[in-house]
Formats: C-alpha cells, sequence, structure tokens
C-alpha cells in the first residue's frame, strides 16, 4: 500500500538524486527489491518516495551502468528473488553525490536531509565536509542574488529576490546551528 506523495518528496522524474539514494540504501548491504522497499518507507518515506515499478526500472539503469550488480537467489518452497549489491563503482559515485552540495534552494530541504540522514544512518566521515560545502555553495548564491537586487527596478522580482535571499540565509543560519552539531556527534565509521 502506498502512502499520499506530499510537495516535499522527490521522485524517479526528478532525476539523478533517486538514483544516489538507491545507492545509499545498498551502502547498508545487498537487499532484495521488498528489502529496499521495505527500507525507503520506513526511513525515507515522509522526504522521498520511489514507486514500485519505477524503483526496479531504476535499479535495472543503476546496474547497467555497473553501479549495481545483482543475482537471482533460488528458494527450496518460495519464489526466487533478485539480489541487489552495491558495486564498488557505486559505492564511489554515492559517497561523491554525498559531497556534492545542492545547487538547488528549493531542493535542500529534501535532498540535503536525504544526504544528512544517510551520514548518520551509515556513520560517514564526511558530515563536516557537506555542511562546509552546502553553506560555501548557499553563500555564493546569496551574493549573486544581492547583486542582482540593487539592479532590480520591477517590484515583483525584487520581492521574488528578497524571498529568496531570505530563504537562503535561513538555511546557512540553520546548517551552522542545528546540522553542525547534527553531524558533529556521529561516531564516523569506515566504509
Amino acid at each position: 500500500m502506498q502512502s499520499n506523495r506530499t510537495k516535499d518528496q522527490f521522485s524517479m522524474k526528478d532525476g539523478k538524486p533517486t538514483d544516489d539514494v538507491l545507492l545509499g540504501v545498498l551502502m547498508v548491504g545487498p537487499k532484495h527489491g521488498y528489502e529496499i522497499r521495505q527500507f525507503l518507507d520506513d526511513c525515507l518515506e515522509s522526504k522521498w518516495h520511489i514507486g514500485n515499478s519505477q524503483m526496479y526500472v531504476l535499479l535495472k539503469r543503476l546496474e547497467k551502468k555497473q553501479l549495481v550488480d545483482s543475482f537471482v537467489k533460488v528458494q527450496a518452497k518460495r519464489p526466487a528473488k533478485r539480489i541487489y549489491s552495491l558495486t564498488a563503482k557505486g559505492k564511489e559515485t554515492f559517497l561523491k553525490w554525498i559531497e556534492v552540495p545542492v545547487m538547488h534552494v528549493r531542493n535542500i530541504r529534501i535532498e540535503l536531509i536525504v544526504k544528512l540522514f544517510f551520514i548518520h544512518h551509515l556513520s560517514l566521515p564526511c558530515g563536516d565536509l557537506v555542511i562546509q560545502n552546502q553553506v560555501g555553495a548557499l553563500t555564493g548564491l546569496l551574493e549573486k542574488i544581492r547583486k542582482a537586487q540593487t539592479l532590480e527596478e520591477h517590484p515583483f522580482e525584487a520581492l521574488s529576490l528578497q524571498f529568496r535571499q531570505v530563504t537562503i540565509e535561513a538555511y546557512i543560519q540553520w546548517l551552522k546551528t542545528v546540522a553542525t552539531p547534527f553531524v558533529a556527534q556521529i561516531q564516523p565509521q569506515p566504509h
């Protein structure tokens, strides 16, 4: 049964981050489709939705890209199941994605939160780097917006730029005061 999708969730049509979320699920260890679905539902349902058919399409695509391997496990009295695992290339791709800042402000509340989930869940040592990279990217964007505001003559566009400025300032403040202590408490584990 599928719950109602909120506007805060990503889906397959949103592109590459969904691939990376599946790679993150497999960072935990090999899983068959139902286990992947359970992990997504139990841990990320409020932020990320991947439909069952979409998930299998994505897993096939990840396998073609050699980011995921799979094999069929035959069971005596139950149907066979396909087990998916991460390749070295898949692990490298996932870890690179974690460290790259989210560049679209509208995606921060979802994609960055999911990255922080995986940093915490997998005890990754890159939390400080992720926060620093994100603050740096947002600071650069903030400077561009402030420059644009000085040139903007249209009242609605000025209002829009001011809204973006305040939003970005709030994200930077949250990253420094809330996310930084959150990642500081993580005990990194080698992966």
